[in-house]
């Protein structure tokens, strides 16, 4: 190989090296003072902002959210509105752990695509603790002003047989969904109602029956003294 040749091939490899250092410098650098590129808490931007910076980016944006009220509608009748403040339900905003997740640093991948302006951006939720009393009196509110509650299948003595009493279905919205919808505090939360399945079935019923004639089928002994 001519002299000249090996140089060239010499300065290229050596600008290479130099290129995947300066490369991996930046990578080690980046988001070591803050947020990554295209990250937000809750809809509010906080990227590139050191610690206090996205916690006090969460607590306006927290504020925010906790003046907006909640409205529950449903989907088969516009005339049905609840409206219900957060602070009412003891919202209280869990900034801690928004702003650990924001400040999470990206991948290796992620931080090459933050270089080239090409990462994904990341939605960090901003959770709230509702006080569990305040949220049970709203769901109630709701489900006794939409729902037709499910009856349980039950048992009845008779004189000489344990029979069962067959179940009835409801319609409305399971309380459990609606529980989780408001602990998310959107804007807006639409009931869609539908069916709702006895508590007890008739099976479970039947199979109770089972079990309990099985108890009365048992001998009784009563030793005394």
């Amino acid at each position: 190989m001519p002299d000249r040749a090996r140089r060239r091939l010499i300065i290229a490899g050596a600008a290479a090296v130099i290129a995947v250092l300066a490369i991996g410098g930046a990578l080690a650098l980046a988001d070591d003072d803050g947020a990554p590129a295209a990250v937000t808490i809750a809809g509010r931007d906080v990227s590139g902002l050191d610690a206090a910076g996205v916690e006090a980016a969460a607590r306006e944006r927290a504020a925010e959210l906790v003046r907006r009220p909640v409205e529950i509608t449903r989907a088969d009748d516009p005339a049905f509105r609840v409206r219900v403040s957060p602070e009412s339900l003891g919202a209280r905003p869990r900034i801690r752990r928004a702003v650990d997740e924001a400040l999470e640093p990206r991948t290796f991948g992620g931080r090459l695509l933050s270089l080239v302006g090409a990462a994904s951006e990341r939605e960090v939720p901003l959770r709230f603790t509702l006080t569990p009393r305040e949220v049970q009196k709203l769901v109630n509110r709701v489900t006794r002003q939409v729902n037709d509650p499910p009856v349980a299948a039950s048992l009845e003595v008779t004189e000489d047989d344990i029979v069962v009493v067959p179940g009835e279905g409801g319609f409305g919205v399971a309380a459990e969904d609606l529980r989780r919808q408001i602990a998310a505090l959107p804007a807006s939360i639409v009931l869609e109602p539908g069916p709702l399945p006895p508590p007890v079935s008739d099976e479970e019923a039947a199979a109770a029956r089972e079990t309990a004639l099985r108890v009365v089928a048992q001998p009784v002994s009563v030793t005394l003294g």
